[in-house]
């Protein structure tokens, strides 16, 4: 198995990394932080994940040219848990991210829900008209992953592809879910599944 270091450069690794708005506020002050990390990380395969762990409503403004700055140096941008929050959209039009990362409360038994499928269908719609790529997280059954195959979903992660650390089922990059690349999260350096 390979160091964190070793995963951290690794070409076939997009490394994603948990950040609540403040704390991307503050590398964005002063960017010497983020050229620390860029000699550790490339930017061209770091994305920063934004994350729903606090209001961010009366510091929006600040968030938007933080991203600016983010994106300038190369870095990319994922905002996370949609459909768990009422302005996570609100962000995916503002920031235009490179990533739309779909909450396990929208995947989870879609195959059974029409509303759910819907739903699916125009954040799906909605990241080709912002060219972003969708990531359902939380998959964790075979109706699920045909539901979300059919949509167009990009990647998916859950214990059906994979559990934390674990290799990626290769019968789902068979199957052609996913190109098999693989996704570092910010969670103890664990893959998951694409």
């Amino acid at each position: 198995m390979k160091s964190r270091k070793e995963r951290l450069k690794d070409p076939d690794v997009l490394n994603f990394i948990n950040i609540c708005p403040s704390t991307l506020l503050e590398y964005t002050k002063d960017t010497k932080r983020l050229k620390e990390l860029a000699a550790v990380c490339s930017p061209e395969k770091t994305v920063f994940e934004i994350t729903e762990a606090e209001n961010i409503k009366e510091r929006l403004m600040l968030l938007y040219l933080g991203v600016g700055i983010i994106k300038d140096l190369g870095y990319k941008i994922a905002v996370d848990d949609i459909a768990s929050g009422y302005n996570r959209l609100q962000l995916i039009v503002e920031l235009i991210p490179h990533y739309i990362k779909i909450d396990r409360a929208l995947i989870a038994d879609c195959h059974s829900k029409r509303a759910y499928k819907n739903m699916l269908r125009f954040i799906k719609n909605l990241s080709e008209d912002f060219g972003a790529e969708t990531i359902a997280e939380g998959i964790e059954k075979k109706e699920e992953m045909e539901v979300l195959r059919e949509i167009g979903i990009d990647h998916g992660q859950g214990y059906y592809i994979a559990a934390p650390g674990r290799a990626i089922n290769k019968k789902i990059i068979r199957e052609g879910f996913f190109d098999g690349r693989r996704i570092q999260t910010g969670t103890g350096g664990k893959y998951k599944g694409a």
